[in-house]
């Protein structure tokens, strides 16, 4: 059987840069913050370890919890599905993409604020 030409036709794949930069993406919160920590082990052996209740709890306040580094890199996933496929002016064909690395640098620890949006800290 013979396939249509607008089968066989490639996924349109245009960026509007304007547009994908005006987009406001979910912002991240305290609560954010001390779920992944929680989901990546914290206090998982022994749940009043100094060390690690840091990460989930402090008697100052949530402001004061500190935030694992890797926080950064699971911002993505407050997407609609993990990646960036709701986002207004940016089409692309998903099973074309390949998640080859991910690269993060720190220099200096991430500071838990009232929340994080846009991959900014406010």
């Amino acid at each position: 059987m013979a396939r249509s030409a607008s089968a066989m036709a490639p996924v349109s794949c245009a960026i509007d840069p304007a547009m994908v930069l005006s987009h406001k993406f979910p912002e991240a919160a305290y609560e954010d913050e001390a779920l992944y920590a929680l989901a990546m082990g914290a206090c998982n052996a022994d749940a009043a370890d100094e060390k690690e209740l840091q990460l989930v709890y402090h008697r100052d306040g949530q402001s004061s919890i500190k935030v694992l580094p890797t926080f950064i890199s699971a911002l993505n996933a407050k997407t609609g599905d993990g990646f960036y496929m709701d986002v207004p002016g940016l089409h692309y064909d998903p099973t074309l993409l390949l998640h080859g690395q991910q690269y993060i640098e720190i220099y200096k620890p991430i500071p838990s604020r009232d929340n994080i949006a846009d991959g900014k800290f406010f």
